[in-house]
Order: structure tokens, then sequence, then C-alpha cells
């Protein structure tokens, strides 16, 4: 009985690999979940594929206030990577980040910038 429930549990894990759910968390989650989709590639490695660019994404973020946690390069990435899986793409590039301290009212600002592409072969 116990190898029949395994091999079930694991037919029905495999089975649903390429299925895209719909739900009410909204388009924030949504985009957080598929974010692991997106692979980061060198320019180099790129040049070794077939690709469609879909465009420049960036974000930032701003520390007010002492007691607000430092900005997050590998949070800030993540969002890159969010934005590259909302434009539909499956390859990231990054640019790099840039620091800045007392910058329009913040004491730590954080901004970074990819290149989002679709890898398709």
């Amino acid at each position: 009985m116990k190898p029949i429930l395994i091999a079930l549990t694991i037919a029905g894990l495999t089975a649903c690999s390429g299925i895209r759910v719909s739900s009410n968390t909204g388009p924030y989650v949504e985009s957080r979940v598929f974010a692991h989709e997106v692979e980061q590639y060198s320019r180099e490695e790129l040049e070794r594929h077939q690709y469609r660019f879909l465009g420049t994404v960036d974000t930032e973020s701003c520390q007010e206030e002492r007691s607000d946690s430092l900005p997050s390069e590998k949070g800030l990435k993540s969002v890159l990577r969010s934005k590259v899986a909302e434009l539909g793409g499956n390859a990231i590039s990054y640019n790099g980040c840039e620091s800045k301290r007392d910058y329009y009212g913040c004491r730590t600002w954080l901004r970074c910038e990819a290149l989002g592409y679709e890898i398709l072969d």
C-alpha cells in the first residue's frame, strides 16, 4: 500500500509541473512565485542562445529612518526577476546596482537595473 501511495503522490506532483495557477492573491504574489523561473545569464552566455530582448527593468529602495532595514541588493534582484517574469521573460542579465547615502531624504538609497530576455531555444 505504501509504494502505491508514494507513486501516486509523485505522479500527482509531476503532472502539475507545467500548470500556471491563478488565485485571488494578486499580481504581486503571483509574480514573486514565478520569478524563480527567471535564470541569470551573462552577456556572453546570452550570445550562445536565440533570445528576444524584452526591456530594461529597474527598482530602488530607500532607508528613510535609522530604524528601517537597510536596502538589500539580494532583495532588489529578486524584485527585478519578478519584473522580468511579468514581462514574460525567463532570463535576466544584471547591469548593476548603485548606492548613495543621504540622497533625497533617504539615509541609504539603493537602485538596481537589469535587462530582461526570453530565451527561445
